[in-house]
């Protein structure tokens, strides 16, 4: 899997006992690699809480690609085995990212800052 996530040009990517630790890209999350069996595990947590609608509108969208909340965070997970899982993977974390900062802008009153 080492060798996949640095092929497929996520950048960072790093040991640490069984885990692999990667980021999006150059400035973006990091994401966490556990072995599964024969797969990978893929986890990114984003520091929103989501709620219950969105949470279940995503997954009804990208059931490969579940969130759920872990830790008071909205967590992604997916399994990937190989290149092509990496490529949904990417789309599918940059697209929780993106649905995580749209909710929490949502939520803030009309003027509050960034």
């Amino acid at each position: 899997m080492q060798n996949l996530l640095e092929q497929a040009g996520f950048p960072g990517v790093e040991a640490e006992g069984d885990s692999l630790w990667a980021r999006l890209s150059a400035t973006g999350p990091e994401f966490r690699a556990d072995p599964h069996g024969e797969a990978w595990i893929l986890t990114l947590s984003w520091p929103v809480r989501l709620d219950a609608a969105t949470l279940a509108r995503w997954n009804s969208n990208n059931p490969a690609a579940l969130l759920d909340l872990a830790g008071g965070e909205t967590r992604l997970r997916m399994g990937a085995e190989s290149a092509a899982d990496l490529e949904t993977w990417a789309r599918a974390a940059e697209s929780m990212v993106q649905t995580c900062l749209a909710y929490r802008r949502g939520q803030r009153a009309r003027g509050e800052g960034m």
